[in-house]
């Protein structure tokens, strides 16, 4: 199962009055929102959610805390809570999964899935929706629900929707209710008609065919993205995902390294049983809690051909330091081949060419602001060459073992965190080859300082008598 990410949204709850409930916005009309769940317990509405795949919802955690799943079902396919609708079915929750960092005081991290004990039967008023960043440059979303018509009332017996503003400013609310690392503001503005407002809790907050949000109420609604997204209101050129977003085929060599499901960091297929990696990102878990992924474009939805690999062994360079990052590289044998397909390949290494006039090419799965989470989609961006690294200080860049790339006025990206062990890659003569391995930064702003990559190259015996040759090219 690939694991959702966490970003919240503030919402101020719905205490004006009750004409400006979400309840007071319009009806739904059959079939418009095929993704939204009631979540019940007792058979009592007490939350939204929406359908992220045949056995999953996701909801909002502050919403299960305390329940059992043998008391709570989501009816899907729903506009009525007293009137049966088409295709209306209750399915019984199987189990929760409650994010592993979610705080009950302020309600951080804010989110839960449900597994549900038999398939979501899709149809013309079922179906899942895909989650993704909010968009800055949209100032409205949309909210649905079955929310009180007034502060502490009963829910609306109607799934009725409004259109929100965002951002919004939420300074009132403390730096311990407002998180500006893990939330955005949004509603309240004077154009607003409508408010989210308690049963509201757990709806997805939508930007044209993208969940971007839900919500959960405590005196203010909080709706939490499941989305790898920048804090706040970025210039979006200051991070890899404002890249070329990736195709099928574009990057047959990338692999996702992962824990427990969860994107770590980023590598490259060396032959049908090597991956290369950085040290830094696998030198404390042991193989068997590692997987790789490869023909993967997105985190959270299957891609074709896409395929996960359990590792066998890891082996790290022996003079890997921790401190300074030397010999930041790491091989991972997986349990089985890696088979090889159109979307699935090896990519030789070589050295780097270095002069001011060369580029080069990395994609991955990297966080959108430093600190953050995983991107959901593979992006690609260019960097320069020439950079000077000296800032790190000698015990930090050596340069007859590392690489010095981008930071400058013409990058418009850097990696970030999560894009560990990804390869920075240069063309030559029509083939590609894998130059160096992003092993560290000092942020990914457009200001930041040139991204540090381990070199490829110097390697090369080791990684002949570690992981022996490379195929053919054909």
């Amino acid at each position: 199962m690939k694991v959702a990410i966490v970003k919240a949204i503030i919402f101020i709850g719905c205490l004006f009055v009750s004409a400006l409930a979400i309840s007071q916005g319009d009806d739904a009309g059959e079939g418009e929102f095929p993704y939204i769940v009631s979540v019940t317990y007792n058979d009592e509405h007490i939350c939204g959610g929406f359908i992220y795949s045949n056995y999953f919802v996701l909801t909002a955690a502050s919403c299960l805390i305390g329940k059992s799943p043998w008391n709570t079902a989501v009816v899907i396919a729903q506009l009525s809570l007293i009137q049966p609708d088409v295709d209306e079915l209750r399915i019984q929750a199987l189990s929760f999964y409650i994010y592993p960092e979610y705080e009950e005081v302020y309600h951080t991290n804010d989110l839960a899935l449900i597994k549900v004990n038999q398939p979501i039967p899709y149809g013309p008023h079922v179906n899942f929706i895909y989650y993704e960043e909010a968009n800055d440059t949209d100032t409205s979303a949309t909210v649905m629900g079955w929310g009180a018509t007034q502060d502490g009332g009963a829910p609306s017996t109607k799934l009725r929707k409004a259109v929100v503003t965002l951002p919004a400013d939420c300074q009132s609310y403390g730096i311990d209710e407002f998180v500006i690392n893990t939330m955005i503001c949004a509603g309240i503005n004077e154009i607003d008609k409508a408010s989210p407002c308690n049963y509201d809790q757990g709806s997805p907050l939508v930007q044209g065919n993208y969940a971007i949000g839900r919500m959960k109420y405590v005196t203010f609604l909080l709706v939490s993205v499941i989305v790898s997204t920048a804090t706040g209101v970025l210039d979006k050129s200051e991070r890899v995902t404002n890249g070329v977003q990736a195709s099928a085929g574009d990057f047959p060599y990338i692999a996702s390294v992962t824990v427990g499901g969860q994107h770590i960091c980023g590598g490259f297929i060396y032959n049908q049983e090597w991956i290369v990696t950085s040290a830094s990102c696998v030198f404390d878990y042991l193989p068997s809690e590692l997987r790789v992924t490869v023909a993967q474009l997105s985190l959270i939805n299957d891609d074709p051909e896409e395929k996960v690999y359990a590792i066998f062994r890891v082996v790290l360079f022996d003079g890997y330091d921790y401190t300074s990052g030397l010999h930041d590289i790491a091989l991972l044998q997986t349990a089985s081949p890696i088979e090889f397909s159109t979307n699935v390949n090896f990519i030789l290494y070589d050295e780097a060419r270095e002069s001011p006039a060369d580029k080069g090419i990395l994609a991955g799965w990297g966080a959108t602001f430093e600190g953050g989470l995983a991107s959901s989609r593979l992006r690609s961006i260019e960097v320069t060459f020439g950079s000077d690294c000296k800032a790190y200080g000698e015990d930090q860049y050596y340069p007859n073992y590392m690489l010095c790339a981008g930071g400058s006025a013409v990058d418009t990206g850097n990696p970030c965190p999560l894009d560990e062990g990804s390869p920075l890659v240069q063309e030559s003569n029509g083939v590609l080859y894998a130059v160096g391995i992003m092993s560290k930064n000092k942020g990914c702003g457009t200001a930041a300082e040139p991204t540090i990559y381990t070199r490829t190259m110097p390697y090369y015996p080791w990684f002949a008598k570690v992981a022996g040759d490379q195929p053919t090219p054909i």
